[in-house]
């Protein structure tokens, strides 16, 4: 999907998806990540990696995505209601529940519309998500720093360590807080979080050679192969 030259984008989440309530339904509405995402970015081909730390149903809020949606390219955005598809926009195709156990990856493109079922369980689903593009390709994050994952062109450029994060001054590393960011599209609000890069670098492997929207259950992904041309 990407190649050999990939890049680990700045856009990286830890998220605790709290027990749905009364007051707090905790639906994430249908949206395609490129849809909050700035515009730069719409030229690259990024790969969003969800990766759940619980085993997910829908019962626990379990993603959702709507199949063969990417072709029609981005979708008009609204930001009422949560940042989400215009309704008259929908595509009218049956959802398809990401029933998923813990440590499993859902990849799919930045086109393919996505939401977050309400939790109804007593548990917080916790999960995270990273995303993977060619390198030398806009992230739509410039004030965050990239890291170059995996290069057959060149491989001393590549940055697979924490101190390579430091180096950068990622806030994940350094502590740097930053206010929230105003993007002609959505409004973002950065949230200083930890060690994503130690678990970001052993998905790596075998990145390029998935299909979008594919599950890889955690125990295969050591026997991947190595990415080629």
């Amino acid at each position: 999907l990407i190649g050999p030259e990939i890049t680990l984008s700045p856009i990286q989440h830890f998220r605790p998806y709290l027990p749905a309530r009364e007051i707090q339904p905790g639906q994430v509405p249908w949206h395609q990540d490129q849809g909050v995402t700035k515009e730069e970015a719409d030229i690259s081909e990024i790969i969003t990696c969800w990766i759940p730390l619980v085993d997910v149903t829908p019962e626990r809020g379990c993603l959702q995505v709507l199949p063969g949606v990417v072709p029609m390219g981005l979708l008009e955005h609204q930001r009422e209601g949560g940042t989400m598809i215009k309704p008259m926009y929908m595509p009218e195709i049956e959802p398809v529940n990401c029933i998923m156990k813990r440590g499993d990856v859902l990849m799919m493109s930045a086109y393919t519309p996505h939401r977050g079922q309400p939790n109804r369980a007593n548990l917080v689903r916790w999960s995270m998500d990273l995303r993977f593009q060619k390198t030398g390709t806009p992230t739509g994050r410039p004030f965050w720093p990239e890291f170059i994952v995996q290069s057959k062109e060149n491989p001393a450029s590549v940055q697979d360590s924490y101190r390579h994060a430091r180096e950068q001054g990622h806030p994940s590393a350094s502590g740097i807080t930053q206010p929230p960011a105003s993007f002609k599209r959505y409004i973002i609000r950065i949230k200083n979080l930890r060690a994503f890069h130690h678990a970001a670098f052993r998905w790596r492997k075998g990145f390029a050679a998935m299909h979008r929207g594919a599950i890889i259950p955690h125990h295969k992904i050591a026997n991947l192969p190595d990415m080629g041309p």
